[in-house]
């Protein structure tokens, strides 16, 4: 979990959101993401998971759990067309930063605002049903948030 009260917390923090920014702009100009930025943003989160389990803030079945939300993502992405692969493999990489809990509440309120945009298009007209909506613009600002916000989530 990032201690925004050290300097290398908000450091870690900044380069996510750095990440997830750049991949929202991607998303939302070609409606993917590059594997290779994918990968690169899993290195820096697995040496920032690994500083913790050697720090003993984490332990290594950490990032078993770490990993279950993103899973459950791709085996969406594989099995249905609601979410792309990429989505999920962004959801592994949240996972690496953020604790299981907070991943999940990431994964949700990503889901709820994402629902919410679409409802507005829809209700004004500006997007179909069968419309596509990037989902990486919402797991940024999710990050975003439960980022900001960690300390008083339950």
């Amino acid at each position: 979990m990032f201690e925004m009260r050290t300097v290398e917390g908000t450091i870690y923090l900044c380069i996510l959101l750095l990440f997830l920014f750049l991949f929202s702009i991607e998303d939302i100009k070609t409606g993917k993401i590059s594997l290779r930025y994918v990968l690169a943003g899993m290195l820096l989160a697995g040496i920032y998971f690994m500083t913790l389990i050697i720090r003993q803030e984490r332990s290594p079945r950490d990032i078993i759990w770490a990993l279950i939300p993103g899973s459950a993502c791709l085996m969406i992405a594989w099995f249905s067309q609601g979410m792309g692969s990429g989505d999920g493999l962004l959801i592994i990489l949240t996972g690496l930063f953020f604790p299981f809990r907070e991943n999940l509440i990431l994964i949700l309120l990503a889901l709820f605002l994402c629902s919410f945009v679409a409802g507005v298009l829809l209700v004004m007209k500006k997007m179909g049903r069968k419309s596509r909506l990037p989902f990486v613009p919402f797991i940024f600002i999710a990050s975003f948030i439960v980022g900001i916000w960690h300390e008083y989530i339950p």
